[in-house]
């Protein structure tokens, strides 16, 4: 049984963060007043103060996927070559175990 996260719009971000920040309730007592978790509200006051509530997240550069591409095949090409050293010592183990 999976849970469904909440979502909260826009607006009721801003009033909560509003209550924090202008009305001067703790973020505890804010978080109870409007029945959200205080981590949640905490997270929401912090990106509003760096002016990135409501903002939809960074999109990465073509260069910086390209580079992250790169550095992922480096680790997919590595982890292969792990996988058959292992190979090769399992069967030479074995062989010498019997």
């Amino acid at each position: 049984m999976s849970r469904k996260r909440k979502t909260y719009s826009l607006e009721f971000k801003q009033e909560a963060v509003k209550l924090v920040t202008e009305k001067g309730m703790s973020i505890n007592g804010a978080s109870q007043s409007v029945g959200v978790c205080k981590s949640v509200l905490r997270f929401w006051v912090k990106k509003a103060e760096a002016g990135e509530l409501g903002q939809p997240p960074k999109a990465k550069s073509q260069s910086e996927l390209e580079a992250e591409i790169r550095q992922l095949k480096r680790q997919v090409s590595r982890l292969e070559e792990e996988k058959e050293i292992l190979k090769k010592a399992a069967v030479f183990f074995a062989k010498d175990s019997q």
